[in-house]
């Protein structure tokens, strides 16, 4: 066979081919510059630009870390909040008398949160499953001992006091008032978050609590006597911005005042399907989600005159809902953080 007509025929086919592709037009290149604008009128008014500083930055916003005493607080990433835990019988130690208070705990955190250039957000305590590993599981203040009934709960084997006792009324309102008098306006602080009452100082009980139909009671103090300590709260602090859990607890006595809320489940989903407990249930949240929460008590709005935050992280058993019921815990994040702002302004 003759390679060198078989190489020409295919040659020739291949030329065949390739011209039978329509050739294409170069690009066009860009667009012509456009005409330039009229001369301004010279009857006009000059303002000429002059740099400036911006306008001022929400505060304190923004990711906060755990306090850990001696550890680096700027470490990892950016951020000017501090957050801490502690037990109430850290600062109430005396087993005879109620009305002494050892601040010390809460002045070392404070001065070396401000030796980093940060400010703190704390939290007070009674109960706190686990303990935090340098606080205690069980804060109650000795000197409740023999004044104040406890109150057991197997499912978090921890003990709860009787939030309606009014030796427990009386001893808590004193304590927020002598916080309040020591720390209020403190330039150290960023928020106070209304504890003391319930799991974590988060104003709930779960599952003990007003849904006994699952046989168990309820540990949570009356709305009359949650909303006194609500009232101690916004009364001891009028500088110092302050957060509690839920709107709806001591019956919305935190509605009508200054107070913003603190969102401990911040991205947090569970339950099968899987649903988050922070969005309204129009955007996929549970009926109990702290957004739907706040819809129906009509302060969805409270952003803008009162300060927010909200931790995210795993809880080691279920989070609560308004049914009492909950599925296995599932997070989104397994990051520890909190964050807060204030309201713009």
């Amino acid at each position: 066979m003759n390679f060198r007509v078989l190489g020409a025929a295919i040659a020739g086919a291949a030329l065949v081919l390739a011209g039978s592709v329509p050739a294409q037009a170069a690009p066009a290149g860009p667009p012509p510059r456009p005409a330039p604008p009229a001369s301004p009128d010279p009857a006009l008014q000059v303002h000429p630009l002059t740099a400036a500083p911006g306008p001022l930055d929400n505060p304190l916003k923004g990711w906060a870390r755990f306090y850990s005493p001696g550890a680096n607080q700027n470490a990892g990433y950016p951020h000017s909040l501090t957050w801490g835990y502690f037990g109430l019988s850290e600062i109430m130690t005396s087993a005879s008398n109620c009305a002494a208070y050892n601040w010390s705990i809460v002045d070392s955190m404070l001065a070396e949160t401000a030796g980093y250039g940060n400010q703190a957000a704390i939290r007070i305590y009674m109960t706190y499953p686990g303990g935090t590993g340098s606080h205690p599981a069980n804060a109650i203040p000795p000197c409740f001992n023999g004044n104040v009934a406890n109150r057991a709960d197997t499912y978090w084997n921890v003990t709860h006091p009787d939030y309606n006792s009014p030796f427990l009324l009386n001893a808590l309102r004193s304590f927020i008032a002598a916080f309040g008098a020591r720390y209020d306006g403190d330039p150290r602080l960023g928020f106070i978050h209304m504890g003391l009452v319930g799991l974590w100082g988060e104003w709930h009980t779960w599952p003990y609590d007003s849904d006994t139909a699952d046989g168990r009671p309820n540990y949570m103090p009356s709305d009359a006597n949650g909303a006194q300590l609500v009232a101690a709260f916004d009364s001891a602090f009028n500088t110092t911005k302050l957060e509690i859990r839920y709107p709806d607890v001591a019956g919305g006595a935190a509605n009508s005042r200054e107070i913003g809320y603190h969102d401990d489940s911040f991205c947090y989903r569970e339950g099968s399907p899987l649903q988050g407990v922070t969005l309204p249930a129009s955007l996929g949240g549970a009926s109990y989600a702290q957004l739907q929460r706040t819809l129906a008590a009509g302060t969805e709005n409270k952003w803008t005159t009162s300060s927010m935050g909200a931790r995210s992280g795993r809880r080691s058993r279920p989070r609560p809902s308004s049914t009492g019921r909950a599925a296995p815990a599932t997070s989104t994040t397994s990051r520890r953080a909190s964050s807060s702002s204030t309201p713009p302004g």
